[in-house]
């Protein structure tokens, strides 16, 4: 999918309700939760891993928490919209 057919879909709907943001307003949305992140992220990793004794892969490794519990939602949160939409009924 492009970014304008992400953008439109999470301009429209959340959990079914039109949500009356623009998708001007859900790319700003996107962009916030986006830099927050990438802010968050490093922030907390440089902290651990001076609380380790600047011990590099003890912070590297929480920063790995991330992308993982991302992935567990997204198999979660999908896995829900499928059985939300009966996909894949017969």
């Amino acid at each position: 999918k492009t970014l304008w057919q992400i953008l439109s879909l999470a301009s429209i709907t959340v959990r079914g309700e039109p949500t009356g943001i623009s998708s001007s307003g859900a790319a700003a949305l996107l962009a916030m939760a986006g830099d927050l992140g990438g802010s968050i992220g490093p922030g907390i990793v440089g902290y651990v891993t001076q609380s380790a004794g600047d011990d590099i892969r003890i912070g590297m490794g929480v920063g790995l928490v991330f992308p993982v519990v991302l992935l567990v939602m997204l198999f979660i949160l999908g896995s829900a919209w499928l059985e939300s939409n009966h996909v894949n009924e017969k």
